[in-house]
This record gives structure tokens, C-alpha cells and sequence, in this order.
């Protein structure tokens, strides 16, 4: 059920397109905000469409908070896979929800590690370059 507020911004009719594209769930109200939270980059990049060919805004949901007002917030934590990890060109790739804890258990596994890591006691890819630390 969404509250007068969200209901201003956005239709029930392009609610129920998102819930359509992503499944029920992925779209919640949070003190007068929408919320979405996609496990993969197809939900992210069919809902981003959704809400933009309907005239709304979308921005990250970060630890540094609400930078603008927008229709819908995107929370990225369950965006938490390692997708993958190549040794031999000492690379990896990771979803932006990754903990730093799970990426240097991966890696470690196989005799490398991160040259510098982020403050907190787990924090995730996204916290790391949203906290402009050192080494990203």
C-alpha cells in the first residue's frame, strides 16, 4: 500500500509495471520514499526503464544518505555476487553489494589480497567508493 506521498509520485499503474517486471517485494515505501532493491543488473536496468519512460528520477541509496529528491531510491545490497575472479590477469569483478569481507576471502583463497581496505567493520563495494577511501 503506498502513502499519499509516494502515491504523488508515482502511479499505481507504473508501481504495477515494476512489480511485473521484478516480482512483488522489490518496490517498498519507507517513510514516505520508494525503495527498490534489485538482485541483478536486469531487474535494475528494466526498472530504471520503467521509471524513466514514465518522467521519474532515480538515484543510489547510499550510507552518505539522500543527495536529491527522487522518485525512487536504489538500494544495491542484495547486488552482492562476485562474478568473477581471473588470477592470471589479477582481476576481479564484483557487484556493487559485494562485503569486502567476501571478496578477500575469495581471493585470498588463492594466495592475493587487497592492497588497501576500507574503514568499517564490513563494508561493501558501494560503501567503499561512496566513502572516496583509499585504494579505489
Amino acid at each position: 500500500m503506498k502513502s499519499k506521498a509516494v502515491d504523488a509520485k508515482m502511479s499505481d499503474e507504473v508501481f504495477e509495471s515494476i512489480e511485473a517486471a521484478v516480482g512483488k517485494g522489490k518496490l517498498k515505501e519507507c517513510e514516505g520514499t520508494l525503495v527498490l532493491t534489485p538482485s541483478n543488473t536486469e531487474e535494475l536496468a528494466k526498472t530504471v526503464g520503467i521509471i524513466m519512460e514514465n518522467g521519474g528520477s532515480v538515484a543510489p541509496l547510499s550510507l552518505k544518505g539522500k543527495h536529491v529528491d527522487v522518485d525512487v531510491y536504489v538500494d544495491m545490497s542484495e547486488m552482492n555476487s562476485i562474478v568473477k575472479f581471473d588470477p592470471v590477469a589479477m582481476t576481479v569483478r564484483v557487484q556493487v553489494g559485494c562485503k569486502i569481507s567476501d571478496l578477500n576471502d575469495v581471493i585470498t583463497e588463492k594466495g592475493f589480497f587487497l592492497g588497501a581496505y576500507p574503514a568499517g567493520s564490513d563494508s561493501t563495494v558501494e560503501d567503499w567508493v561512496y566513502k572516496e577511501e583509499a585504494g579505489v
